[in-house]
C-alpha cells in the first residue's frame, strides 16, 4: 500500500477486504484451502476479470465516463481498470464497450492460500488466506526495501523515514475499538498468544488459527491466564496498528528521502496502545538480518520517533511475555499431528 496520508486515510475509512467466501467444510483435503487462491482471479464469460465471489475488474477506454458504483479506479495508458460489485457491473458500466480482458500475471505463490498478480502494468493484487479471502489491491511503484537501503542512507534521511513511520502509525491509531480484533473483525493470528484458547470448527493446515474477537476485558483475562506474570496494564479503547513495520516491509524511494510504501497490511489489528512502541523493541521482525552492532539501529531509532508521538515502551512487558506457556499444548499437537497424517505426501 502507498504510503501517503491520503491513502492511509481511505484504510480509516474504508478498512475492510473484499472477501471470497471459503468454505472450510467442503475443503476434502486439509492442506489446500478451496477454491485455490491462483484460482480467485478468472476471466469471466463476458470478457472482465472476476476476483472472488463478489467484485469483477472491467478495462475500458481512459476518457469514458466512470461507472456508478465504481469502489476503485485507476489509470493505465490509455485504459482505464474499474473495480465494481459483481452481482450489477454489466448494469454499472451501461453501453461502454470493454477493451478486452485485464492482463493479469502470477508472479508469486505460497501454497494454495495466497497469492500475487499484477494485474496490467499499474496495480498488484495479492490474494491472501484469511477467514474469508480478501483481496489488497495496491498501487505498483519503483523502491528499495528499507533494509537494502539502509546501508547507503544518511543518519538525516535514517531518522526522516523513522519520523515519517511514526506519524503514519500515529495517524493509523486514531482509529480504535472495543475489541481485540483484526480491521475486518476478525480474530487475531498471534501464534505465541494461543495457548488455552479454545478453537472452533475444523482445522486445516492452512486455515489461520486465531485468537478473538475478545473484548478489552476479556483480553486482559486471557493474557492472565497464560502468563505466571501478571500481563502489563492498559486502558480501553484499543488502537489500530500495523505491528510488523519492520525494515523488509518498509519500502524508501530511490532518493533515500522519504518512505515510497508499508507492506503486509493484512493482518492489521486492534491492540493495546503500549503495543504500538513496545512490539518494536521487543520483535525480531524489527532487527536487520545480521548480527552484532547496528543490528537494532532500524528499532531503537523507531521507538523514539514513536515515543515522540506518544507511544510509550512498557518495560514490563518482557517478563511477562517470557513467562507465556508455549502455544503448542498437548491437544494442540494431537490436532496438528492428525492434519499432517491426513495431507498427501
Amino acid at each position: 500500500m502507498v504510503c501517503t496520508s491520503q491513502l492511509i486515510r481511505f484504510i480509516l475509512e474504508a478498512a475492510s477486504g473484499i472477501a471470497e467466501v471459503v468454505n472450510r467444510k467442503s475443503c476434502s483435503n486439509p492442506s489446500e484451502m478451496s477454491p485455490l487462491c491462483t484460482e480467485s482471479l478468472k476471466t469471466s464469460s463476458l470478457g472482465t476479470l472476476d476476483m472472488g465471489t463478489l467484485l469483477t475488474c472491467v478495462k475500458v477506454r481512459a476518457d469514458a465516463t466512470q461507472p456508478r458504483n465504481c469502489l476503485a479506479s485507476w489509470l493505465d495508458g490509455d485504459s482505464a481498470f474499474h473495480l465494481l460489485p459483481q452481482h450489477d457491473y454489466s448494469a454499472s458500466i451501461g453501453d461502454q464497450p470493454l477493451q478486452g480482458e485485464p492482463e493479469r500475471d502470477l508472479i508469486y505463490q505460497a501454497g494454495s492460500g495466497s497469492a500475487v498478480w499484477i494485474v496490467g502494468n499499474k496495480v498488484v493484487c495479492k490474494v491472501d488466506q484469511s477467514i474469508n479471502r480478501s483481496f489488497l489491491i495496491m498501487k505498483r511503484i519503483h523502491a528499495r526495501t528499507l533494509d537494502v537501503a539502509w546501508p547507503s542512507l544518511t543518519q538525516t534521511q535514517r531518522l526522516n523515514i523513522a519520523n515519517e513511520i511514526a506519524n503514519h502509525t500515529a495517524l493509523v491509531a486514531t482509529k480504535t475499538s472495543t475489541h481485540y480484533q483484526t480491521v475486518s473483525g476478525y480474530g487475531v493470528v498471534k501464534p505465541w498468544l494461543m495457548q488455552g484458547y479454545d478453537f472452533h470448527g475444523p482445522i486445516h493446515s492452512w486455515f489461520p488459527r486465531t485468537l478473538g474477537p475478545l473484548a478489552g476485558s476479556e483480553l486482559r483475562a486471557h493474557w492472565t491466564n497464560i502468563s505466571t506474570t501478571p500481563p502489563p496494564t492498559f486502558e480501553d479503547p484499543l488502537v489500530l496498528c500495523h505491528d510488523d513495520q519492520g525494515p523488509t516491509n518498509i519500502l524508501v524511494s530511490d532518493s533515500g528521502d522519504n518512505v515510497a510504501a508499508i507492506l503486509d497490511w493484512a493482518n492489521v489489528s486492534y491492540v493495546p496502545r503500549f503495543w504500538v512502541a513496545t512490539v518494536v523493541l521487543t520483535t525480531a521482525a524489527y532487527r536487520f538480518d545480521f548480527d552484532g552492532e547496528g543490528s537494532r539501529d532500524w528499532a531503537v531509532m523507531l521507538a523514539e520517533a514513536l515515543k515522540k508521538q506518544g507511544f510509550e515502551h512498557v518495560t514490563d512487558y518482557r517478563k511477562w511475555h517470557d513467562t507465556v506457556a508455549k502455544y503448542d499444548t498437548e491437544d494442540d499437537k494431537l490436532e496438528w499431528s492428525k492434519v499432517q497424517l491426513s495431507a498427501p505426501s
